[in-house]
């Protein structure tokens, strides 16, 4: 269990990691994301970039967590994938044209696959805190390793999901 845990603690890590490095490459991609808020909810103005803000320090608040308080990092990662689910989610029902900017400048409109991708990830991370809370400790440190390595690259994977969904629909769905 211990494996599993660390394994998806790496790809949660490498996931907010690239989240919130995607906001951060420039003060475009920054504002590209503020602009995607007001769909989401009923914030405006100077509002939208204390959110933001919020947003990004707790995506990367994240990694930190996940490797020195592990407990706190799964219910930090918890609730930021709830609520990122929630609003997409009622931004789906609503009919609102949402783009995501999850990882970067994607111009892919949120849909179905995003909320999907979401739920994985949070049976994931509900799989990693009761393994957190159950587990055993004392892993050999090669074993460590590999998990921690399968689970950035499965990570990195996560959040190239657009691509993924687009390869396997085909460009013309």
């Amino acid at each position: 269990m211990q494996l599993i845990e660390i394994g998806v603690r790496a790809a949660l890590g490498a996931v907010f990691a690239i989240a919130a490095g995607s906001k951060l490459r420039s003060r475009a991609a920054f504002d590209e994301f503020i602009d995607t808020l007001p769909e989401l909810g009923p914030l405006r103005g100077e509002r939208l970039t204390v959110v933001g803000a919020a947003v990004v320090a707790l995506e990367l608040a994240a990694p930190v967590l996940l490797v020195v308080h592990p407990r706190a990092g799964l219910a930090l990662v918890l609730g930021l994938v709830g609520a990122f689910t929630t609003a997409m989610v009622v931004a789906l029902r609503r009919g609102a044209p949402l783009t995501c900017r999850c990882f970067g400048a994607s111009a892919q409109p949120i849909g179905a696959g995003h909320v999907v991708r979401n739920a994985l990830l949070l049976a994931a991370t509900a799989l990693a805190t009761a393994a957190a809370w159950l587990g055993e400790r004392g892993a050999p440190s090669a074993e460590v390793a590999i998990a921690a390595a399968l689970g950035v690259i499965a990570g990195v994977v996560i959040t190239r999901w657009d691509d993924l969904v687009f390869v396997y629909r085909g460009a013309g769905a």
